[in-house]
């Protein structure tokens, strides 16, 4: 009995056994093929396949790294796997969410796991991880990392790119877009010695040398160079998990030759020319002393202190001392005297000592076209610092002295710029990420010579308060007004808000006869009843009160409106926050009030002519004075800084033209430089137009540029950003100083000294601020251009203080013992 029950027990179990066989037999013949997987075009062979579970689709890490170039290696003990190319470093343990990409920290959203010994992670993290697209295509089953672009969006053919000499590797190769030559940025980046470092999380790559910095983002049209946001004339794009950008923003913003042949698609990048080092010169038009070393071409530089006396040495690479002077004693502040020679000629380098009173006190910084090296006195910005008080975030701001700040909101995207003027960084560029949902980071460096710039990344609307304490300036940040009124001022227009701190209705009402424009609010606001008097060239004053209407408490701002002032409601009807936007916009000549400055006068000659005896500060006087009588005879308000052979201060004429609430000021000079230096140019403080200041100041010195080219017949030196120029960074309102020329060339001050020629100066003044206000203001004044030239615009007896003309010749001899 018991050998037949183990009998009966064998033969059930044969029969299971076989019957298993068979079942999984038929599900292997059921079940679905493998998952392939191709890498920038090219299908894989002999890998484990990508893996579906539970909807979700994970990738061989190994397999993919290895075909994008990485090398890989695996620890089984700590189960971490390191992946690396190049300065890229990635690194991923089994079982952790979190892994490390190039130093930062990155979670995942699925933990990478082991299956038949190889690692896998989401498909998501590919593009994390190295920045090129990942896909599967559930119809094909197949997995797709770094998908080439179509040629009809980019055309890429056979191509190479040297730097400086070295052949880049093969993979990188110029492409077409657009009509637009594009390039790789990292191994260009690389080659020239720059730090390359691309953030996954912002898709940015940022490169950094010398003080030099550069950020770019995978579809914007903008990058930030040296913390000033500058337009590229197309966006960066990531053709196969490589970041390019176009060919003219590295010949515009790197310090080298580009020579790129559009036949081969060979792109060969070499230093760039010698430049020549054309002129030395002290400079305190910005209001702190500098020494401009100037040169024809960008530079680079290097420098270093020696002591007993102080010195500053400074070495100019790849640049041949041309000065027309081998020692020039300066005697200006804190320095002495310059003395340059070529220290070497293999290589080129240019050797500029400059003998100081205190060398400690000294930074050298670099213009934003890398054509002048400067040693500036200006106010010494520590490390900035970021602090949450309350409900604010502040950033604080400690100088060497007073602190000077300029703050402006930008858009697209949203941000705050503090510019402090006269100012240097202490230390390295700074880049601070706050973690916090409302200010993103704050980024700090050297806007241009004696500008510091402090940018915060806002990710919302906010409102910012500014309280200065001698040399130390905090800047509080928050999405809640600091006062129940605000009223942020521009030059010609402004934002008011009414803060109510919960949602309420209101009405406006405006009463064309007197110019009261009303705002009701349907809510008890806990104010006074208060008046503000404003009188600035839009508001006269804001009257506060309260009254009852049927029972009903409603707070009233009453605003009384200055003639020509147009408004406009920006919030919604039932808002937490009135926001009215004023704005004053000329109809004549009579509104608009111009501000002429006749640079220098007085102790302050300005430069002197070659032939020693002609003033600067005499020609700019006579110039402005012709040119007032022009405007006054075309129905323009005038004022000028100063009328006679006094000393007027930068400050003195800024304010002025400030708390006049000019509509454009309009400065006067003649230049110096070499023997041989000719031409005119006009200065402008760079902007990024915005919406309350919609005007491009490059624009609108190219109107003048232009004008007075076309009428002097003069060598043109094109339109030149200042960003540090007092007269033209402490002034509100749209602003050019015009060189008229170069009075130390004997052929163009021969000119200069006709009183045809400063006529004509005076006529094409004229003529562009006309043409400015039509042009870039959509203000037609009903003035012919031609007229002005013609003298058939009829004159209205107008004068100056002095009613007098002057004459150059008379007031070279009345100065010739200043």
């Amino acid at each position: 009995m018991k050998k037949a029950t183990i009998f009966v027990i064998a033969v059930c179990l044969i029969m299971t056994l076989t019957t298993g066989t068979a079942y999984a037999a038929k599900l292997q013949s059921q079940k679905e093929p493998s998952l392939s997987m191709q890498v920038m075009g090219k299908t894989l062979t002999g890998i484990d396949p990508p893996l579906v579970q539970s909807g979700k689709v994970y990738v061989p890490m190994r397999a993919a790294a290895e075909a994008l170039g990485y090398t890989v290696t695996y620890n089984p003990n700590t189960k971490i796997m390191d992946i690396k190319k190049g300065s890229q470093s990635i690194r991923l343990t089994i079982g952790s969410t979190k892994t490390v990409i190039n130093g930062k920290t990155v979670k995942i959203d699925k933990a990478p796991f082991l299956s038949n010994g190889r690692a896998y992670v989401p498909i998501d993290y590919i593009k994390t991880a190295f920045g090129v697209t990942a896909r599967y295509d559930s119809s094909k089953k197949i997995v797709i990392i770094g998908e080439t672009v179509k040629n009809d969006e980019t055309q890429t053919m056979a191509g190479e790119i040297y730097v400086l000499g070295k052949k880049a590797d093969k993979e990188f190769a110029p492409l077409i877009k657009d009509n637009h030559v594009m390039i790789p940025l990292r191994p260009v980046g690389e080659g020239l010695g720059y730090n390359v470092v691309w953030n996954i999380d912002t898709q940015t790559m940022s490169l950094r040398k010398n003080g030099q910095a550069m950020a770019v983002t995978i579809d914007k049209n903008k990058a930030v160079v040296n913390s000033k946001e500058v337009p590229m004339d197309y966006k960066t794009i990531m053709v196969n998990g490589r970041a390019y950008v176009p060919l003219t923003f590295l010949e515009k913003y790197m310090d080298y030759a580009f020579n790129y042949d559009k036949n081969t698609n060979v792109l060969k990048i070499s230093q760039k020319a010698t430049a020549r080092i054309q002129d030395i010169r002290f400079d305190d038009s910005g209001g702190f002393p500098q020494l401009d070393i100037i040169a024809d071409n960008p530079v680079s530089y290097s420098y270093f202190m020696l002591s007993n006396p102080d010195r500053m040495v400074i070495d100019i690479d790849n640049a041949i001392a041309a000065t027309e002077f081998e020692t020039k004693d300066i005697n200006r502040d804190e320095i002495i005297r310059v003395r340059i020679g070529q220290f070497s000629t293999n290589p080129n380098v240019a050797r500029i000592v400059v003998d100081l009173k205190d060398q400690q006190k000294a930074k050298v910084v670099q213009s934003g076209d890398k054509k002048n090296v400067s040693i500036v006195y200006a106010n010494v910005i520590q490390p900035v610092t970021v602090s949450k008080e309350g409900f604010s975030h502040v950033v604080t701001l400690k100088g060497s002295k007073a602190i000077d700040t300029r703050v402006t909101k930008l858009e697209d995207p949203k941000r705050i710029v503090i510019d402090v003027q006269g100012a240097v960084m202490e230390g390295a560029e700074q880049n601070i990420e706050t973690g916090s949902p409302l200010v993103t980071a704050v980024r700090t460096g050297q806007f241009d010579v004696g500008t510091t710039r402090i940018v915060v990344d806002v990710k919302a609307d906010v409102y910012y308060d500014i309280k200065t304490d001698g040399n130390v300036a905090k800047i509080y940040i928050s999405d809640m007004p600091y006062s129940f009124i605000g009223y942020d001022k521009y030059y010609n227009s402004s934002l008011v808000y009414l803060n109510n701190n919960k949602e309420a209705e209101y009405k406006l009402s405006f009463n064309e006869e007197n110019r009261i424009l009303t705002v009701e609010i349907k809510d008890d606001i806990e104010i006074d009843n208060d008046k503000f008097g404003i009188n600035d060239n839009l508001i006269e004053y804001i009257q506060l009160s309260k009254e009852s209407t049927t029972g009903k408490i409603i707070t009233k701002a009453e605003f009384k409106l200055k003639g020509n002032v147009e408004y406009e409601q920006v919030s919604i009807d039932d808002s937490k926050l009135v926001k009215i936007k004023l704005k004053y916009t000329p109809k004549a000549p009579k509104d608009i009030l111009v501000v002429i400055d006749p640079g220098h006068g007085g102790k302050d000659p300005g430069t002197i002519g070659i032939d020693g005896v002609t003033f600067e500060k005499n020609l700019n006087l006579d110039v402005a004075k012709r040119l007032k009588k022009k405007l006054d005879s075309m129905g323009f308000r005038t004022i000028m800084t100063r009328t006679d052979d006094t000393y007027t201060t930068l400050q003195q004429r800024t304010d002025l033209a400030n708390e006049s609430y000019a509509d454009f000021f309009m400065s006067i000079h003649f230049n110096s430089a070499t023997s041989s230096a000719r031409g005119i140019e006009t200065l402008y403080y760079p902007n990024t137009p915005d919406e309350v200041y919609p005007i491009s100041n490059k624009n609108m010195a190219a109107i003048f540029q232009d004008e007075l080219i076309k009428t002097l017949k003069r060598t043109s030196r094109g339109t030149v950003a200042r960003p540090n120029l007092y007269v033209l960074n402490k002034t509100k309102m749209p602003a050019i100083l015009a060189e008229l020329g170069f009075i130390s060339n004997k052929e163009e001050l021969a000119q200069i000294k006709k009183e045809s020629y400063r006529e004509n100066a005076a006529n094409a003044l004229a003529a562009s601020i006309v043409r400015y206000f039509k042009e870039m203001q959509n203000i037609d004044l009903g003035i012919d251009i031609a007229a002005i030239y013609s003298g058939n615009i009829p004159v209205q007896q107008k004068s100056d203080a002095t009613g007098e003309n002057v004459e150059v010749a008379e007031n070279v001899k009345a100065n010739e013992s200043n």
